[in-house]
């Protein structure tokens, strides 16, 4: 689960099954980023073992810029950048913006004038089994 999605990998190929967290209308453009840390586990046992999976809320913000923006720039690191670069691309009017940033996209609103407001929420949550 990455942003709020699911992102599905089959023999080598990666798609967003479920689309993420985001708000586009109007004069506003909201995005919510999830990131889940799993601590490394490895375990032996017979086959009644059991384990505790625990989660952590991490931390969770909203931050909300209190201007118009006029560019925003996303930039994905990991084994999926290319899926969520694609997905952007395809849904809102992000295009792409590697000459600067490797891995980034630029958002320009072309609806408004004035730019949009926009607001992110993101939250931090950590699995470990015990």
């Amino acid at each position: 689960m990455e942003n709020g999605a699911i992102i599905r990998s089959e023999a080598g190929d990666s798609y967003v099954q479920e689309n993420p967290s985001v708000y586009e209308g109007g004069n506003a453009f909201s995005m919510h980023a999830l990131q889940v840390v799993a601590s490394a586990f490895s375990a032996s046992g017979t086959r009644n073992t059991r384990f505790k999976i625990y989660s952590n809320l991490y931390k969770s913000n909203i931050s909300e810029i209190p201007i118009p923006v006029y560019y925003l720039r996303l930039q994905f690191w990991g084994d999926h950048s290319d899926t969520w670069l694609d997905y952007y691309k395809s849904n809102y009017e992000f295009t792409d913006n590697n000459e600067l940033v490797s891995n980034s996209l630029l958002y320009t609103p072309s609806t408004n004038e004035g730019g949009v407001w926009f607001a992110l929420a993101y939250s931090i949550i950590r699995f470990s089994i015990r």
